[in-house]
């Protein structure tokens, strides 16, 4: 998964520095990266099937995660929790940019890289701030449709109830940077806002990545 992360981080720098240094042209990486693969392919295609298995290697989440041990750890506020923020940057900073300009954000690589690299800067700034990954779980526009399609898809988190209901240790809770409660997934019948990042699974034994009926949890 570590290699994963590092694969994906290096690909946006690698995408938005080729993007903002190399000569504007209306192809090339940076286009077909961001355009081409990321967005049809991996929100389109892996999420419905797998679930949320994007954001276990999201380049913002991996550098989230490195970036929350320097982090002021401010609680993210009550009341701008949920779908609304998240959605309100989707549609105004995507959906109404593409509707309205089809052509503007992948007019050219400098475009995409900035646009990408504007998103990138403010994450980064949330990530140092708040605490828990509260970009990922409360502002990330991507990671609130992932959620939502993701409850198609068909690998989940699960955990052995038997070893849960006598657990003192809690290491599954533990080891989850986004602070939720993986022995309680299967109670709820909701994985809340998880990644698929399988930092539970390392941590414990009794929790694993269980493959079900694309579809099942609906």
């Amino acid at each position: 998964m570590t290699t994963l992360q590092l694969v994906s981080v290096s690909l946006l720098l690698l995408a938005i520095g080729l993007g903002l240094f190399s000569e504007d042209r209306k192809d090339g990486l940076t286009v077909l990266l961001f355009w081409g693969i990321f967005w049809p392919l991996l929100t389109c295609v892996i999420t419905p099937s797998l679930g949320p298995a994007f954001c276990a290697v999201c380049p913002h989440g991996a550098l989230g995660k490195w970036l929350q041990r320097f982090s002021l750890k401010r609680r993210f506020p009550r009341a701008l929790r949920g779908a609304w923020i998240s959605f309100s940057l989707i549609f105004l900073g995507y959906w109404l940019l593409a509707f309205s300009a089809p052509s503007l954000l992948s007019a050219s690589t400098q475009t995409t890289a900035w646009y990408f690299l504007l998103f990138t800067l403010f994450a980064v700034g949330c990530f140092l701030f708040y605490a828990d990954m509260a970009y990922c779980k409360h502002i990330c526009p991507l990671g609130r449709v992932l959620a939502s399609h993701g409850k198609a898809g068909g690998l989940s988190i699960r955990t052995e109830q038997r070893d849960c209901s006598s657990c003192t240790t809690f290491e599954c809770a533990k080891a989850c940077h986004y602070h939720l409660s993986p022995f309680r997934f299967e109670e709820r019948n909701n994985m809340d806002n998880c990644t698929l990042c399988l930092d539970c699974v390392q941590a414990c034994d009794s929790a694993e990545l269980h493959w079900m009926r694309p579809g099942k949890s609906l």
